[in-house]
């Protein structure tokens, strides 16, 4: 019994020491995404409604703008409702933010040049396409 306590305070300041992280993860001079204020853990969740769920996602982004986030259950999803925003963002700056994912199963799958196809955008990436081709 006298342990719940401090499991209590240790859950309450992992809890602390995330939302101070998740902070500093901002860039300098950015803005942070408009969204509705989120509750600890389960987020917005209560909001969304099972069935036409889109039609709270549409009335945020009346409220939030174009582009906007929240939060269920930890997982920060951001929606983009614009299609001209989504033009931009996802097929006009593709090549900034667009890379092949990591694959658990294969740890090294970005960084080694093992797997020519699943290789991520590094020097490893163009220089196995270089002697590919040439």
């Amino acid at each position: 019994m006298a342990a719940l306590p401090l499991l209590a305070l240790a859950v309450l300041i992992l809890y602390i020491w995330r939302l101070r992280i998740a902070k500093g993860k901002i860039p300098p001079g950015a803005r942070p995404l408009p969204g509705p204020r989120c509750y600890p853990i389960i987020g917005r969740i209560h909001d969304v409604p099972v069935k036409s769920s889109w039609i709270k996602f549409y009335e945020w982004s009346k409220e939030y703008g174009p582009i906007y986030k929240t939060e269920v259950f930890g997982t920060v999803h951001v929606w983009i409702s614009s299609e001209q925003v989504a033009h931009d963002l996802l097929a006009r700056r593709a090549a900034i933010y667009s890379d092949r994912p990591q694959i658990p199963n294969l740890p090294d799958n970005r960084t080694k040049g093992d797997y020519l196809a699943l290789t991520g955008r590094n020097g490893t990436f163009f220089f196995s396409c270089l002697i590919f081709w040439f």
